[in-house]
Protein backbone atom coordinates (compact mmCIF):
# COMPACT_ATOMS: atom_id res chain seq x y z
CA UNK A 1 0.00 0.00 0.00
CA UNK A 2 1.18 3.33 -0.63
CA UNK A 3 2.15 5.55 1.92
CA UNK A 4 -0.75 8.22 3.22
CA UNK A 5 -0.37 11.32 2.20
CA UNK A 6 0.42 14.66 4.55
CA UNK A 7 -3.31 17.27 4.30
CA UNK A 8 -2.13 20.41 4.62
CA UNK A 9 -5.22 22.92 4.94
CA UNK A 10 -5.12 26.41 4.02
CA UNK A 11 -8.15 28.81 3.53
CA UNK A 12 -6.96 30.62 0.49
CA UNK A 13 -5.49 30.19 -3.05
CA UNK A 14 -2.63 32.77 -1.93
CA UNK A 15 -1.74 31.47 0.91
CA UNK A 16 -0.84 27.84 -0.66
CA UNK A 17 0.37 28.84 -3.92
CA UNK A 18 4.16 29.27 -3.01
CA UNK A 19 4.07 25.73 -1.83
CA UNK A 20 1.83 23.91 -3.95
CA UNK A 21 4.72 25.78 -6.98
CA UNK A 22 7.43 23.08 -5.10
CA UNK A 23 5.46 19.93 -5.08
CA UNK A 24 6.05 17.14 -7.98
CA UNK A 25 3.88 15.18 -9.74
CA UNK A 26 1.05 17.30 -9.30
CA UNK A 27 -2.69 17.04 -10.04
CA UNK A 28 -5.88 19.37 -9.23
CA UNK A 29 -9.58 18.62 -8.73
CA UNK A 30 -12.38 20.92 -7.57
CA UNK A 31 -15.07 18.86 -5.07
CA UNK A 32 -17.73 19.90 -2.95
CA UNK A 33 -16.89 23.92 -2.50
CA UNK A 34 -13.04 22.88 -2.13
CA UNK A 35 -9.71 22.23 -4.02
CA UNK A 36 -7.50 19.56 -3.48
CA UNK A 37 -3.61 19.74 -5.18
CA UNK A 38 -1.80 16.99 -4.53
CA UNK A 39 1.97 16.06 -4.97
CA UNK A 40 4.99 15.20 -3.92
CA UNK A 41 7.98 17.01 -2.08
CA UNK A 42 11.12 14.79 -0.97
CA UNK A 43 9.56 11.62 -0.45
CA UNK A 44 6.37 12.63 1.29
CA UNK A 45 3.09 12.60 -0.83
CA UNK A 46 1.05 16.30 0.36
CA UNK A 47 -2.56 17.44 -0.37
CA UNK A 48 -2.83 20.45 -0.48
CA UNK A 49 -6.35 21.63 0.74
CA UNK A 50 -8.15 25.18 -0.15
CA UNK A 51 -11.39 25.28 1.52
CA UNK A 52 -12.37 28.67 1.91
CA UNK A 53 -12.38 30.98 5.07
CA UNK A 54 -14.05 30.18 8.24
CA UNK A 55 -14.23 27.21 10.93
CA UNK A 56 -17.48 25.74 8.74
CA UNK A 57 -15.84 25.63 5.63
CA UNK A 58 -12.37 24.09 7.00
CA UNK A 59 -14.24 21.67 9.09
CA UNK A 60 -16.49 20.17 6.50
CA UNK A 61 -13.32 20.34 3.97
CA UNK A 62 -11.54 18.04 6.45
CA UNK A 63 -14.12 16.00 7.31
CA UNK A 64 -14.47 14.75 3.31
CA UNK A 65 -10.74 14.67 2.86
CA UNK A 66 -10.13 12.75 5.53
CA UNK A 67 -12.75 10.04 5.09
CA UNK A 68 -11.69 9.33 1.52
CA UNK A 69 -7.70 10.20 1.49
CA UNK A 70 -7.22 9.02 5.50
CA UNK A 71 -4.07 11.05 5.73
CA UNK A 72 -1.55 10.00 8.70
CA UNK A 73 -1.01 14.04 9.58
CA UNK A 74 -3.12 17.15 9.01
CA UNK A 75 -1.52 20.53 8.82
CA UNK A 76 -3.59 23.73 9.67
CA UNK A 77 -1.06 26.10 7.31
CA UNK A 78 -2.21 30.22 6.59
CA UNK A 79 -2.35 33.61 7.80
CA UNK A 80 -2.80 35.12 11.15
CA UNK A 81 -3.11 38.15 13.06
CA UNK A 82 -0.88 38.93 15.48
CA UNK A 83 -2.51 39.88 19.27
CA UNK A 84 0.87 39.56 20.74
CA UNK A 85 3.56 42.50 20.20
CA UNK A 86 6.71 40.48 19.95
CA UNK A 87 5.52 38.60 17.25
CA UNK A 88 6.67 40.68 14.36
CA UNK A 89 5.21 40.66 10.92
CA UNK A 90 5.71 37.69 8.65
CA UNK A 91 7.01 35.82 11.79
CA UNK A 92 6.18 32.32 12.17
CA UNK A 93 3.95 30.99 15.09
CA UNK A 94 3.44 26.87 15.94
CA UNK A 95 0.69 27.27 18.73
CA UNK A 96 0.18 23.90 20.65
CA UNK A 97 -3.38 25.73 22.02
CA UNK A 98 -6.12 25.97 20.15
CA UNK A 99 -9.16 28.66 21.59
CA UNK A 100 -12.67 30.06 20.82
CA UNK A 101 -14.49 33.04 21.38
CA UNK A 102 -17.95 30.87 22.19
CA UNK A 103 -16.52 28.67 24.86
CA UNK A 104 -14.01 29.35 28.08
CA UNK A 105 -12.44 25.84 27.10
CA UNK A 106 -9.26 26.08 25.02
CA UNK A 107 -8.04 22.76 22.80
CA UNK A 108 -4.61 21.22 23.97
CA UNK A 109 -3.89 18.71 21.63
CA UNK A 110 -2.69 14.94 22.50
CA UNK A 111 -1.46 14.13 19.22
CA UNK A 112 -0.01 17.73 18.23
CA UNK A 113 3.47 16.67 16.26
CA UNK A 114 4.16 20.17 18.44
CA UNK A 115 5.37 17.93 20.88
CA UNK A 116 8.19 16.25 19.11
CA UNK A 117 9.26 19.62 16.68
CA UNK A 118 12.02 21.79 17.58
CA UNK A 119 14.39 24.74 16.75
CA UNK A 120 16.94 21.99 15.37
CA UNK A 121 14.16 20.93 12.47
CA UNK A 122 14.23 24.28 10.76
CA UNK A 123 17.23 26.16 8.84
CA UNK A 124 19.10 29.02 10.86
CA UNK A 125 17.48 31.99 9.61
CA UNK A 126 14.12 30.81 9.66
CA UNK A 127 14.61 29.14 13.07
CA UNK A 128 15.15 33.16 14.16
CA UNK A 129 11.99 34.23 12.44
CA UNK A 130 9.91 31.36 14.54
CA UNK A 131 7.75 31.48 17.68
CA UNK A 132 7.32 28.01 19.59
CA UNK A 133 4.05 27.72 21.21
CA UNK A 134 1.32 29.68 22.62
CA UNK A 135 -2.12 30.23 22.18
CA UNK A 136 -4.17 30.60 19.11
CA UNK A 137 -7.89 32.53 18.92
CA UNK A 138 -10.16 31.44 16.56
CA UNK A 139 -12.76 33.63 15.59
CA UNK A 140 -15.94 34.48 13.02
CA UNK A 141 -14.16 37.80 10.71
CA UNK A 142 -11.23 39.30 9.95
CA UNK A 143 -9.86 41.68 13.48
CA UNK A 144 -9.17 45.06 11.83
CA UNK A 145 -8.29 47.21 14.33
CA UNK A 146 -6.13 47.75 17.13
CA UNK A 147 -8.02 48.06 20.02
CA UNK A 148 -9.85 44.98 19.28
CA UNK A 149 -6.33 43.02 18.93
CA UNK A 150 -5.43 44.26 22.29
CA UNK A 151 -8.94 43.27 23.82
CA UNK A 152 -8.86 39.90 22.78
CA UNK A 153 -5.13 39.50 23.81
CA UNK A 154 -6.24 39.89 27.11
CA UNK A 155 -8.93 38.31 27.40
CA UNK A 156 -8.07 34.86 26.20
CA UNK A 157 -4.27 35.52 26.74
CA UNK A 158 -3.93 34.06 23.16
CA UNK A 159 -0.86 35.83 20.74
CA UNK A 160 -2.61 35.78 17.47
CA UNK A 161 -5.97 35.16 15.43
CA UNK A 162 -7.12 33.03 12.34
CA UNK A 163 -10.94 31.98 11.56
CA UNK A 164 -10.05 28.08 11.22
CA UNK A 165 -7.59 26.09 13.51
CA UNK A 166 -9.86 25.34 16.11
CA UNK A 167 -12.16 23.75 14.09
CA UNK A 168 -9.72 21.38 12.62
CA UNK A 169 -7.90 21.00 15.95
CA UNK A 170 -11.12 19.77 17.43
CA UNK A 171 -12.07 17.22 14.47
CA UNK A 172 -8.47 15.73 14.71
CA UNK A 173 -8.69 15.15 18.39
CA UNK A 174 -11.86 13.23 17.87
CA UNK A 175 -10.07 11.35 15.06
CA UNK A 176 -6.72 10.62 17.12
CA UNK A 177 -4.80 11.86 14.04
CA UNK A 178 -2.06 14.11 14.35
CA UNK A 179 -1.88 17.64 13.90
CA UNK A 180 -0.04 20.79 13.68
CA UNK A 181 -0.98 24.32 13.01
CA UNK A 182 1.48 26.91 11.63
CA UNK A 183 0.50 30.62 11.14
CA UNK A 184 2.29 33.15 8.98
CA UNK A 185 1.52 36.89 10.70
CA UNK A 186 0.23 38.89 8.07
CA UNK A 187 -0.29 41.55 10.20
CA UNK A 188 1.30 42.94 13.72
CA UNK A 189 -0.04 43.48 16.54
CA UNK A 190 0.13 47.45 16.29
CA UNK A 191 -1.11 47.37 12.45
CA UNK A 192 -4.43 47.93 11.56
CA UNK A 193 -6.15 46.68 8.06
CA UNK A 194 -8.97 48.15 5.81
CA UNK A 195 -12.65 46.73 6.97
CA UNK A 196 -12.43 46.13 3.58
CA UNK A 197 -10.61 42.97 3.48
CA UNK A 198 -13.18 41.17 4.74
CA UNK A 199 -15.32 41.34 1.88
CA UNK A 200 -12.78 40.02 -0.13
CA UNK A 201 -12.34 36.89 1.79
CA UNK A 202 -15.40 36.28 1.88
CA UNK A 203 -15.63 35.34 -2.24
CA UNK A 204 -15.85 32.17 -2.76
CA UNK A 205 -13.56 32.36 -5.71
CA UNK A 206 -10.22 34.27 -7.29
CA UNK A 207 -12.82 35.73 -9.67
CA UNK A 208 -15.28 36.36 -7.29
CA UNK A 209 -12.38 38.25 -5.33
CA UNK A 210 -11.29 40.52 -8.28
CA UNK A 211 -14.87 41.65 -8.70
CA UNK A 212 -15.29 42.78 -5.48
CA UNK A 213 -11.79 44.34 -5.61
CA UNK A 214 -12.84 46.07 -8.49
CA UNK A 215 -15.97 47.11 -6.76
CA UNK A 216 -13.81 48.49 -4.27
CA UNK A 217 -11.18 50.55 -6.22
CA UNK A 218 -14.84 52.26 -8.13
CA UNK A 219 -16.34 53.05 -4.53
CA UNK A 220 -12.88 54.43 -2.77
CA UNK A 221 -10.45 54.78 -5.43
CA UNK A 222 -7.58 54.91 -2.55
CA UNK A 223 -7.99 51.60 -1.76
CA UNK A 224 -5.85 50.54 -4.50
CA UNK A 225 -2.38 51.32 -2.23
CA UNK A 226 -4.19 49.40 1.06
CA UNK A 227 -4.52 46.34 -1.77
CA UNK A 228 -1.08 46.50 -2.94
CA UNK A 229 0.38 46.37 0.72
CA UNK A 230 -2.39 43.65 1.35
CA UNK A 231 -0.79 41.73 -1.72
CA UNK A 232 2.67 42.28 -1.04
CA UNK A 233 2.03 41.23 2.60
CA UNK A 234 0.44 38.19 1.66
CA UNK A 235 3.32 36.92 -1.13
CA UNK A 236 6.05 37.39 2.09
CA UNK A 237 3.97 35.30 4.48
CA UNK A 238 2.60 32.70 1.51
CA UNK A 239 6.55 32.28 0.56
CA UNK A 240 7.35 31.79 4.73
CA UNK A 241 4.49 28.95 4.75
CA UNK A 242 5.98 27.46 2.12
CA UNK A 243 9.69 27.62 3.43
CA UNK A 244 8.63 26.36 7.27
CA UNK A 245 6.69 23.27 5.09
CA UNK A 246 9.75 22.32 2.67
CA UNK A 247 11.86 22.52 5.34
CA UNK A 248 9.72 19.79 7.70
CA UNK A 249 9.29 18.16 4.85
CA UNK A 250 13.34 17.40 4.33
CA UNK A 251 13.81 17.44 8.22
CA UNK A 252 13.10 14.07 9.05
CA UNK A 253 10.46 14.95 11.52
CA UNK A 254 7.78 13.05 9.64
CA UNK A 255 9.38 9.65 9.63
CA UNK A 256 8.03 8.98 12.85
CA UNK A 257 4.37 8.72 11.23
CA UNK A 258 2.99 5.48 10.27
CA UNK A 259 2.05 4.37 6.99
CA UNK A 260 -1.12 4.58 7.92
CA UNK A 261 -3.67 5.96 10.46
CA UNK A 262 -6.51 4.57 9.59
CA UNK A 263 -8.19 3.21 11.54
CA UNK A 264 -7.66 5.49 14.32
CA UNK A 265 -5.05 4.37 16.99
CA UNK A 266 -4.55 5.19 20.61
CA UNK A 267 -3.08 8.33 21.08
CA UNK A 268 -0.35 6.82 23.37
CA UNK A 269 1.13 3.87 20.40
CA UNK A 270 1.27 6.77 18.16
CA UNK A 271 3.85 9.21 20.35
CA UNK A 272 5.98 6.20 21.95
CA UNK A 273 7.22 5.37 18.46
Amino acid sequence: MDRAPIAVFFALKNESGYFEDRLKKTSCVHANGFRIFSGTLGKHAFLSVVTGAGESAAGNAAEAICRIHQPRLVISAGFAGGLAPELPKHALFLPNEFAGTDSADWEKERLSLFSRLSPEHLPTELRKETRFGGRLLTVRNIVTKTEEKRELALKYSAQAVDMETRRLAKYCRTQNLPFLAVRSISDAAGEPIPDDVQTLVNQKTTAARFGAAFQLLLKRPGSAADLYRLYESSVASALKLADFLEALSDSGLFDFLSENFYPPQEPEKLLSA
